[in-house]
């Protein structure tokens, strides 16, 4: 959730960014196509300016500070709704209440109702109100859910949103759209590095803000448990964005990796496929010298293929050296095999740890 708010909001910046340097362009001349002189020039430039970076940057900057805070309760409010399991509406804080608003007073609905999807605050620009978690009997009011204003999304907890699609910022022009995002990729690549920490039973999990957003949660929930059962710092890494590049994914003790899944019911196989992939020339790993191959073998390994799986990776090992170890995952059970182990050893290890 977190990885999802923080990325919506460096979107939303950068589309923010592309709509004001288009409305300063056009101050650039008059009404008649005249090229304006320098003082005309700048008192509407600091009309713009006050706009997007103090009046309007307040109000977006309370809306995230709402959402984000919305959103860390719906996680806290999921994970209790055994005990607590409606919504109560309160009454808003604010000196100058909306009267749509008032409307929802008192209402209590199961956390799950749909209606959380519409109404949960804030549902407007500048909304005080809030909600409380209860045990009291959901009520029987009926009210009008209106559609949310432009730009705000109904409930960040589930769509990991701040700011909507809809936002004026946002061109409605696909190629527009594109060209703001491409600009916005090679900013994003140029920044250092930001990571987001979630500490794990054993060790802990490092999510590179500029993670691939296609393979995210695949990739943290290997990550989040190998390290529940592991030591050590697994990053998931920054994505590239150039054209025909594809890095490793993983970062682990100073080894990179990369994760593969099995679309085969031959665990020797689905090995074999997954070195050819990744060691393979111009492949993800093959110009490191410290790699190692995430595995994921789902429901393929059991106690008539584990010696087959063993041999198999025995004999990828003896080819390819710089790959020094790797994790086998089969549901959220993880073994980590280590190049120069022998075939009974690995054999040994993927029966106690995976079967």
């Amino acid at each position: 959730m977190n990885y999802e708010l923080k990325n919506n909001v460096a979107v939303f910046a950068a589309f923010k960014a592309w709509r004001m340097g288009g409305d300063v362009s056009n101050l650039l001349v008059d009404e008649n196509g005249n090229k304006k002189q320098w003082g005309e020039f700048l008192k509407d430039y600091k009309k713009i300016n006050g706009d997007y970076n103090v009046h309007w940057l307040s109000a977006e900057y309370n809306l995230a500070q709402r959402q984000a805070s919305a959103a860390r309760q719906w996680q806290d409010w999921q994970r209790d709704k055994h005990v607590y399991p409606n919504l109560e509406y309160m009454p808003s804080k604010s000196a100058n209440p909306s009267e749509q608003h008032k409307l929802y007073y008192g209402i209590i609905k199961p956390i799950d109702d749909p209606i959380w999807n519409y109404i949960l605050p804030p549902s407007r620009w500048n909304c005080d109100c809030w909600l409380k978690q209860t045990r009291e009997d959901p009520t029987e009011h009926d009210v009008e859910v209106p559609t949310p204003p432009a730009g705000i999304v109904g409930n960040p907890g589930k769509t990991g949103m701040i700011f909507s699609p809809d936002h004026p910022y946002i061109p409605k022009s696909k190629a527009e759209k594109q060209e703001v995002r491409e600009s916005f990729n090679q900013l994003r690549n140029a920044l250092n590095e930001e990571y987001i920490d979630f500490k794990a039973k054993k060790g802990k999990v490092r999510v590179s803000m500029n993670a691939d957003p296609d393979d995210y949660l695949d990739n943290f929930r290997y990550a989040k448990n190998v390290s529940d059962q592991h030591p050590g710092v697994f990053k998931i890494l920054a994505h590239s964005n150039k054209q025909g590049v594809k890095n490793p994914e993983f970062n682990y003790k100073g080894f990179v990796g990369d994760r593969t899944a099995a679309k085969t019911s031959y665990p020797e196989k689905y090995i074999n496929n997954s070195f050819s992939d990744k060691m393979g020339v111009k492949k993800q790993l093959r110009s490191f010298d410290k790699t190692f191959i995430a595995l994921d073998f789902g429901n393929i390994l059991n106690e008539d293929n584990v010696l087959r799986a063993a041999q198999q990776l025995y004999g990828k090992f003896k080819r390819y050296e710089t790959v020094h170890f790797v994790i086998c995952r089969k549901g959220n059970k993880t073994v980590i095999l280590s190049n120069g182990s022998s075939i009974k050893d690995m054999s040994d290890k993927i029966t106690k740890g995976l079967l």
